[in-house]
């Protein structure tokens, strides 16, 4: 992700925007975080707000693993997934909405959950990540042959399974 540069003092002159003075670990401010984040909010909003720090500070703190932040984070990323899913639901029955809004925000919402949470994916694209993974592990044409020559005796035997029970004349 491409990242731009503020100039200098913008966030220092904005007056909606205060931040602590100083970006040193609160243990306190990074449970809020994690409380807000596994309830359904964005890291960048809740940051947003007076009184948080940064979002690459707390990214930094979790990186930094300090008190365990790490795994915590980790949890509260599988709840925020969690919530996404509960609002997916929500908006879908949601009839003060009308049906194409609530198509368009119901699709928004899967296709990034899809893409952000392995619990939420489709089946298909599984199908094709275990493909992938499949043909990257292939690493000389040896390989590839054993691959194919499993595959065929496979199909094979799976075929006489099949004469075997009556269902292939």
């Amino acid at each position: 992700m491409r990242q731009t540069k503020l100039p200098k003092g913008l966030i220092k002159s904005h007056p909606q925007i205060k931040r602590p003075a100083s970006s040193t670990y609160d243990p306190a401010i990074a449970e809020k975080i994690l409380q807000q984040i596994a309830k359904g909010k964005t890291l960048n909003g809740i940051c947003r707000q007076p009184g948080y720090p940064p979002p690459d500070t707390f990214v930094t703190w979790v990186r930094g693993d300090l008190d365990g932040l790490t795994k915590r984070y980790a949890l509260a990323r599988e709840l925020q997934h969690d919530a996404m899913a509960d609002d997916i639901q929500d908006i879908g029955d949601d009839q003060t909405l009308d049906p194409n809004s609530r198509r368009v925000m119901v699709d928004g919402r899967k296709w990034l959950l899809a893409r952000i949470s392995k619990r939420y994916r489709d089946n298909a694209a599984l199908e094709v990540e275990q493909r992938t993974t499949t043909v990257q592990q292939v690493a000389s044409v040896s390989d590839l042959r054993k691959l194919v020559r499993d595959h065929e005796a496979a199909m094979a035997a799976m075929d006489q399974d099949e004469r075997d029970t009556g269902l292939v004349q």
